[in-house]
Order: C-alpha cells, then structure tokens, then sequence
C-alpha cells in the first residue's frame, strides 16, 4: 500500500528522524505490527511479540540526495522489485517494512516521497494498508509538529504496547448452512456432471468455458509477478462515480463489466465464453468493535461468472445491459458484504491440514479468472477527520498491489483513489501463467481497455475527459 506524500516543512538531513518517529507512533497504534510468527511452516503457527522491535528491518530510505524524475516507472519498479523479493518468515521479526523512495520536488520546491507499506496477509488485509498510511499520515504531522520527540533510535521496547486484536474467527460468529457446507465438499468429490445433477458447484467456478489461465503451478526459482499501472485522472473519476449515481451502479460493479470488456477485446484466450470474477469483502461493517483504523483480517470473498463480450465496441455510450450487468453486481456484492452467514472464509474452520490441501492444487484448473479488489476512497471510512493531508503534510495519490499468488488467481486487479489524485489500478499477474506470448504488451492494452470504457461511462455523462495511457 503506497502513498505519495508532500511537504515543505522537512530537510534532507531530517528525512529519516522523521519518518523513524513517525513510525514508533505506528507501532503504538497497531500493535500487530510487533507481531512476529512463530512455527509459520507447521499447522499451528502462532503470533508472538518479541521484546525489542529493531527498525532497521522494518525501514529503508532509496534517493535521499536526488529525488527520481520519473516517478511513475519508479513506483513501477520499485513494485515490481518487491514483489519479486522473497520475504521470508524470520523468528522474532515481523513481516512488514516501510520503503521510503524520495521522488523529484513539485514546482514551488516541496519535498515529496513514495512510501510503500509492505506487508504479509498474514498482518492484514487490504483496508489494513489503508490505516497504516492514515496513521502514518498522523504521525508525520505529529513528528513535524515536534510532538514525538520522546522517540529515540531505531530500537522499540514492546512490552507497554497494546494488546493484539482477536483473529476474524473470534471477532465473529461466521455461521455455514449445510447447503454451502456440501457445495465445495461434493465438488471436490464428484465429477463435474454428478455435482451438476445434485445441484452443487464443482469448486468454486462450476464453468467449464471460463479461461482461467494455466494451471496452478509455483517454481520457487521462477516464480515472479508483472505489474502495470493505469492512472484514471480525478477529473474522470469524478464523471465516472457521478454516471454510477444516475443509474444506482457501483463503481465496483462498473469495473468488473470494464475488465471483462477489455478481456474479451484482447481476446487471444477464445474460445473461453466466460471469467470467473472474484471479489473481497470486506467485513468490518457487520462485526460488533471492529472498524476501518484497525488492522487485521477481515476479509472474505464472492464470485460470479460474467460472459465475454469479444465483439462488443464502446465508442459513444456504455449499453444498458452494461449498467443493469453492473448494478447486479454491485447487488450481489452488497448482500454478500452485508451478513456474516455463509461466507466462504467461513469454511476454513473445516480444514484441519491447510500445506497438504495448498499443495494438492499445484497442477490443476485455477479456480477464478481474476480477482478486483477495490479498496475506495483513501479520505473515507479511516479517521474522517484527517482526511487526505493535515498542515504540513499531505497525500496526494494512492497505489495498492498484490503479488503474484501461486494457488489464485491469474490476474489481480488493485484500485484505490484520493479525492485529488484520482483512481491508480495496478495490474498484477504471475509470469508465465497467462498463456499468452507477450504478456505484458497485453496487460498494458488490457488496461487501455479498461480507461476506455470508463472514460466512455464519464463522456456518457456529459463530461469529457483527456485520455492517459497506462505507464
């Protein structure tokens, strides 16, 4: 989870007190940050706090002399490089570190840095990278502000921290009906034309038309993600969301039928008819003490099959069937957000052997075509009152990626906006799994696609917009 920050009240000598500082009061606000996990390789792994917290694995500092020019294809690489970095579980040391990348100064001379929370799932979800940045955001202000000066070096004493959060399944009562119980335990059972005739899906997809890519497979030597980045101004975003008002969308929904467009418009996977789309929830709003400035997991997810529309041409207006297919998704999509009964996290409690089960899946039909995890708005929901930017400092653009995942998906989809910056989608894919021959050149017309209908969406509103092409 990364942010762009500005602000004119900092040297170059000062940068890493500050952000040092700045960090300490993170640590203080979310005590799974000092969270390291013991025995992460068995069945039974654990979160333990070590005494002493060390900085120096947990921070680092790239261009402090001279700011990178090209930040779009720095923030691009430095992505790529991370996510191709092992980031192993190590005794004692949580799995998260703050890379602070110093970018160019904007014209009038504020200094300004890309700052990349990195961090394992096993720490937090998506909205958890969301709140580290808005209690970093605060905590900068505080340091600029001379009001953490009780910090000292890089070392951190745990012992006064707050308690961990409970884990989603002692938060909440996720509850399993039988029915939803017996479709993924038939499924994986029975041959696809007997889980037919019962009435239960054959993993989670049941499509037999779907491209999902190659199949599941993880060479630890090779296994690396591309990335590719689509920046959507604020001003067509704002179009955007203003056109998914009109006609009661969500914008969630809008991007599912804007990724398939642009699926079916590259389309060197026919004859596949269909993609298994699949989408996070995010839990918080129906578990009792749980809110958007907490980090932990609460996530679960849904899925539904979207048919391709290869020959389908947007120039002018989006079709009504678009936006009835988009309001249905964003329908489904709320009704599942909003119940804990029946979510597919749920089931996990009937696993017993979590490494043989993972491992079983190498070799075989992916599940899901893609995933899109749309994270909103970065001024919504986390301490409303701070919102994007305090008096010396502020966040002008967000950007949220995953790695490739060796047993998900083939393609992830990662949107997160700022009410200035407008909307950053990153595209990650794992390497070699796409079936195509010039994978990237593909992702980056795939994105071209999907500014195109959405700038169509905007236009179809009444308001125009300059076309960006994806870095």
């Amino acid at each position: 989870m990364g942010a762009i920050y500005r602000t004119s009240h900092i040297s170059n000598d000062s940068i890493p007190d500050v952000f040092t500082s700045a960090l300490h009061y993170c640590i203080t606000q979310h005590p799974v940050l000092s969270a390291a996990i013991q025995d992460a390789d068995t069945e039974a792994p654990l979160f333990v706090r070590p005494g002493i917290l060390d900085l120096r694995n947990h921070l680092s500092f790239e261009g402090l002399t001279q700011g990178h020019q090209n930040e779009a294809h720095t923030i691009q690489d430095a992505l790529t490089r991370i996510h191709n970095t092992p980031c192993p579980y190590v005794d004692g040391v949580p799995a998260w570190k703050l890379v602070v990348i110093q970018l160019a100064a904007d014209v009038v001379g504020n200094s300004r840095f890309w700052a990349g929370f990195v961090y394992s799932h096993s720490h937090g979800d998506g909205k958890s990278g969301l709140a580290f940045q808005k209690t970093l955001l605060r905590g900068l202000e505080l340091a600029a502000q001379g009001l953490l000066r009780h910090v000292n070096g890089m070392v951190l004493d745990t012992n006064n921290l707050p308690p961990l959060l409970p884990c989603l399944e002692d938060l909440a009562e996720l509850t399993i009906s039988w029915r939803f119980l017996l479709g993924p335990l038939l499924g994986a059972y029975l041959p696809t034309s007997m889980s037919s005739f019962f009435g239960v899906q054959a993993g989670l997809s049941g499509e037999s038309q779907a491209w999902t890519g190659l199949p599941y497979s993880y060479d630890p030597a090779d296994h690396r993600t591309g990335v590719v980045l689509l920046q959507i101004s604020a001003d067509t975003l704002a179009s955007v969301l203003k056109a998914c008002r009109l006609r009661q969308a969500k914008l969630t929904g809008l991007l599912h039928q804007a990724i398939v467009y642009a699926l079916s418009v590259e389309g060197h996977w026919k004859p596949q008819t269909s993609f298994v789309a699949a989408t996070p929830l995010d839990l918080r709003n129906v578990i009792a003490g749980c809110g958007d400035g907490d980090m932990l997991n609460c996530v679960s997810g849904a899925y539904e099959v979207l048919r391709a529309r290869p020959d389908t041409r947007y120039k002018h207006s989006i079709s009504e069937a678009t936006w009835v297919a988009a309001r249905n998704t964003g329908s489904i999509l709320s009704e599942k957000a909003s119940t804990l009964a029946d979510q597919p996290i749920g089931l996990l409690r009937y696993l017993r052997n979590f490494r043989p089960y993972m491992l079983d899946k190498l070799g075989k039909a992916r599940d899901e075509s893609y995933e899109i995890s749309n994270l909103g708005n970065m001024s919504t929901g986390v301490e409303t009152s701070m919102e994007e930017k305090s008096a010396n400092w502020q966040i002008e653009q967000m950007v949220f990626s995953q790695p490739a995942n060796a047993i998900g998906c083939a393609i992830n989809f990662n949107t997160v906006s700022t009410t200035a910056g407008g909307l950053t989608l990153t595209i990650t894919w794992q390497k070699d799994v796409l079936g195509l021959e010039h994978e990237e050149a593909s992702m980056m017309i795939v994105a071209s696609e999907v500014l195109s209908l959405l700038e169509v969406a905007g236009y179809d509103n009444g308001n125009s917009s300059t076309k960006t092409e994806p870095n």
